[in-house]
């Protein structure tokens, strides 16, 4: 039961928000196009955009990092609200879209995106995190401190200097806040659950350059996934 509550957790803060932040942008621009690479990736633009305000406000603040992920609760149930009461009838179109979109794909396109699933799960389960990154060490001196970018994270000590604004990356505040929603250890977090919202951007991402360049040729896009894949 803990499990699917985790689950219920991330799937909120990472896909069912920034989906629906999407379609609300979507509608707002007034266009036609409803493909989930749109909305997966301005709606992503716009739950960061969001979160980089609040989290930039609370910051100069000088808050607990208790109320700042309270407050990110609130502010993001209201985002969630807003944008759904706003584009909840647009639901329904999405969903036909994509399914149509989903049943006329070719059997490239298909082996394509099973590439990209299956180097999701690699990277997942057997590339060795850099040793260079401070985000589980980042996450948990917050978690266990009650701070927000005062204590260095690999000595626990307070800082001598406060840090510069412009030196702090806020986003490793959502990664803390969903940590304490859910209840998972910054290094599963981080190296077990994180890919997976961030690999289907990444897909994504590359979707959206190859309509540009390739419009909706097919064969044009399944070689150039194939190529990003080789220098991935």
């Amino acid at each position: 039961m803990n499990h699917v509550i985790q689950l219920i957790w991330i799937l909120y803060f990472f896909v069912i928000i920034p989906v629906m932040c999407g379609i609300a942008w979507d509608k707002f621009q007034g266009k036609k196009e409803k493909s989930l690479s749109y909305i997966y990736v301005y709606g992503y633009l716009f739950y960061f955009s969001v979160f980089y305000i609040y989290a930039r406000i609370a910051i100069s603040l000088g808050v607990s990092f208790q109320a700042f992920e309270k407050g990110w609760f609130v502010v993001a149930s209201i985002l969630f609200l807003t944008v759904f009461f706003f584009a909840f009838r647009e639901i329904p179109k999405v969903i036909k879209e994509n399914f149509l979109y989903v049943k006329k794909c070719s059997k490239e396109t298909i082996t394509v995106t099973v590439l990209f699933a299956a180097l999701a799960v690699f990277s997942i389960c057997f590339v060795i995190p850099s040793e260079e990154d401070a985000t589980p060490e980042t996450l948990m001196v917050t978690l266990a401190t009650d701070t927000v970018y005062l204590h260095d994270p690999y000595t626990d000590l307070l800082y001598e200097k406060p840090i510069d604004a412009n030196a702090k990356a806020p986003i490793e505040m959502l990664y803390a806040s969903v940590c304490k929603y859910t209840g998972l250890t910054p290094a599963k977090f981080v190296h077990g659950v994180l890919p997976v919202p961030f690999f289907l951007l990444f897909y994504f991402v590359y979707a959206r350059i190859a309509r540009q360049l390739f419009g909706k040729n097919d064969t044009s896009t399944n070689l150039f996934f194939l190529i990003v894949l080789f220098c991935y």
